[in-house]
Protein backbone atom coordinates (compact mmCIF):
# COMPACT_ATOMS: atom_id res chain seq x y z
CA UNK A 1 0.00 0.00 0.00
CA UNK A 2 1.39 3.61 -0.81
CA UNK A 3 1.47 5.41 2.15
CA UNK A 4 2.98 8.83 0.39
CA UNK A 5 0.03 11.03 1.87
CA UNK A 6 1.68 10.49 5.57
CA UNK A 7 5.08 11.24 4.13
CA UNK A 8 5.51 14.84 7.15
CA UNK A 9 7.22 12.57 10.01
CA UNK A 10 5.36 15.53 12.27
CA UNK A 11 1.76 13.60 11.06
CA UNK A 12 2.82 10.08 11.38
CA UNK A 13 3.87 11.43 15.27
CA UNK A 14 0.64 13.17 15.85
CA UNK A 15 -1.17 9.66 14.55
CA UNK A 16 1.37 7.36 16.65
CA UNK A 17 0.02 8.94 19.78
CA UNK A 18 -3.19 8.87 19.29
CA UNK A 19 -3.15 4.94 18.67
CA UNK A 20 -0.75 5.04 22.16
CA UNK A 21 -3.23 7.10 23.63
CA UNK A 22 -6.39 5.05 22.45
CA UNK A 23 -4.31 2.08 23.03
CA UNK A 24 -4.55 0.38 19.71
CA UNK A 25 -0.47 -0.21 20.64
CA UNK A 26 1.01 -0.47 23.64
CA UNK A 27 3.29 2.27 23.20
CA UNK A 28 6.02 3.88 21.21
CA UNK A 29 9.10 5.94 20.92
CA UNK A 30 10.93 7.93 18.39
CA UNK A 31 13.95 7.07 17.47
CA UNK A 32 14.81 9.29 14.76
CA UNK A 33 14.89 9.82 11.08
CA UNK A 34 11.09 8.69 11.23
CA UNK A 35 12.12 5.63 12.49
CA UNK A 36 9.56 3.92 15.74
CA UNK A 37 9.89 2.00 18.37
CA UNK A 38 6.90 0.17 19.25
CA UNK A 39 5.46 -2.18 21.63
CA UNK A 40 1.87 -4.10 19.52
CA UNK A 41 0.42 -4.75 23.64
CA UNK A 42 1.62 -3.88 26.57
CA UNK A 43 3.94 -6.61 27.78
CA UNK A 44 4.64 -7.40 24.50
CA UNK A 45 8.53 -7.17 22.47
CA UNK A 46 9.55 -4.09 21.23
CA UNK A 47 9.87 -4.01 17.53
CA UNK A 48 11.81 -1.21 15.62
CA UNK A 49 10.05 0.08 12.88
CA UNK A 50 11.09 2.05 9.86
CA UNK A 51 9.59 5.53 8.83
CA UNK A 52 7.52 3.33 5.72
CA UNK A 53 6.26 0.38 8.59
CA UNK A 54 5.15 3.52 10.94
CA UNK A 55 3.36 5.21 8.10
CA UNK A 56 1.29 1.77 6.88
CA UNK A 57 1.02 0.90 10.63
CA UNK A 58 -0.71 3.96 10.90
CA UNK A 59 -2.85 3.45 7.62
CA UNK A 60 -3.95 0.39 8.18
CA UNK A 61 -5.48 1.30 12.11
CA UNK A 62 -7.34 4.25 9.63
CA UNK A 63 -8.62 2.14 7.18
CA UNK A 64 -9.48 -0.29 9.74
CA UNK A 65 -11.23 2.08 11.93
CA UNK A 66 -12.99 3.64 8.92
CA UNK A 67 -14.32 0.10 7.72
CA UNK A 68 -15.62 -0.45 11.13
CA UNK A 69 -17.33 2.30 10.85
CA UNK A 70 -18.97 1.41 7.60
CA UNK A 71 -17.17 4.79 6.21
CA UNK A 72 -14.51 2.89 3.63
CA UNK A 73 -15.31 1.35 0.54
CA UNK A 74 -13.18 -0.15 -2.25
CA UNK A 75 -12.81 2.33 -4.29
CA UNK A 76 -10.24 4.63 -2.75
Amino acid sequence: MSTTVLADHDLVADFVAVLVRHRHIGSARPLGDGRWEVRRSGEGPAETLSSEQAEELVMDHLISEFAARGLASGEF
